[in-house]
């Protein structure tokens, strides 16, 4: 819930978000401006097992960060944001040795394999 003078100030959730962040982005618009923001963990909410996203894994993979690049040029420093991409290559760098050993071992398809490296690479690379 929002109140109707926040939304006025600092606008409604940024579009070029497509899946992920937009509520991040949003909270640090609020926030900056002045307002307070409440956690309330006794609210529920029932989502159905990633049924948005789970068809089509490395596509969304590929939305999340392109999401999180765009969240941190818009409200952090270059310097987050290198320090950020190399976090994130660190970790990419480990799913690829997962990927080969599962791929290895016959776990995953070649055709899933190769589907999850060309995910990676382009977020390495920062190609969406």
């Amino acid at each position: 819930m929002v109140r109707r003078e926040t939304i006025q100030q600092v606008g409604l959730l940024d579009e070029r978000f497509f899946m992920y962040c937009e509520e991040v982005d949003w909270c640090l618009r609020i926030k900056r401006a002045g307002w307070e923001i409440y956690y309330v963990p006794q609210a529920r909410v029932v989502h159905h097992i990633a049924q948005s996203t789970n068809q089509f894994r490395e596509a969304m993979f590929l939305q999340l960060h392109k999401s999180r690049s765009l969240l941190f040029a818009k409200h952090y420093s270059a310097g987050f944001q290198w320090a950020a991409r190399q976090i994130v290559r660190l970790g990419l760098l480990g799913e690829v040795a997962r990927t080969l050993f599962r791929r290895w071992w016959g776990l995953i398809s070649y055709q899933e394999a190769q589907q999850k490296l060309e995910a990676y690479r382009r977020v390495f690379w920062e190609r969406f």
